[in-house]
């Protein structure tokens, strides 16, 4: 995972690079936002225990894309390298567990600002994607799975050109886990089957430089 997430910054700064030379004194139409921030929350009950994702340092990129009134869609990358606790309860249980681990969190969505001001621009957005789970033990693979976010903020532009700024943000994701309940239903058609699943939540509170072109 670390070289596809350093592969994302380097194409977005391509990209941005190439873009800012070809819309060069037009009105701005995107935005490059390097973040960095801190990810807390993240448990996930078992039968036999509970697993624990530890609060820590998180950093990512958006690229988004500007439209009218206020509106931007945004494609979101973060990730916080962290550590995963296994608490055994129940007869037989021992000490708690723990491993090297990180979430990977690719979201597409969209933003909405409010207010008057030009220079301070609140916003609120909610997003949709995948959370990838890995585990960096030998032997585990990663987890991939469907995940939602919601949150807001604000950007505070600087200059006349405002193509620079800071931009504030807090944010929960909430990640669809496939857990180990199993539904099972029949009718005249015939039965079925699904899994249940159960929700992964995780805050964020992050700070980011706008870079507009």
């Amino acid at each position: 995972m670390k070289r596809f997430s350093w592969s994302i910054f380097i194409a977005a700064a391509v990209l941005g690079t190439s873009t800012l030379q070809a819309q060069s004194g037009k009105y701005a139409r995107f935005e490059i936002v390097p973040l960095a921030g801190y990810v807390w929350g993240g448990s996930y009950d078992m039968d036999f225990g509970d697993l624990h994702v530890d609060d820590s340092f998180g950093y990512g990129i958006m690229l988004n894309f500007l439209a009218a009134r206020g509106t931007a869609l945004e494609l979101t990358y973060l990730r916080q390298d962290t550590k995963l606790r296994f608490d055994p309860t129940g007869p037989g249980g021992t000490g708690n567990l723990s491993a090297d681990f990180a979430t990977n969190y690719i979201h597409l969505g969209g933003r909405q600002e409010f207010g008057h001001n030009p220079k301070i621009r609140p916003f609120i957005d909610g997003s949709f994607g995948l959370t990838v789970f890995d585990i960096k033990e030998s032997g585990i693979g990663t987890s991939t799975d469907f995940s939602l976010a919601i949150g807001g903020g604000f950007e505070s532009m600087f200059g006349k050109e405002q193509r620079f700024g800071l931009r504030g943000h807090i944010r929960g994701w909430f990640s669809f886990v496939p857990s180990d309940d199993y539904f099972y239903w029949c009718t005249w058609y015939g039965c079925g089957a699904s899994q249940g699943s159960e929700t992964v939540s995780q805050g964020e509170v992050s700070g980011g430089l706008v870079i507009k072109f």
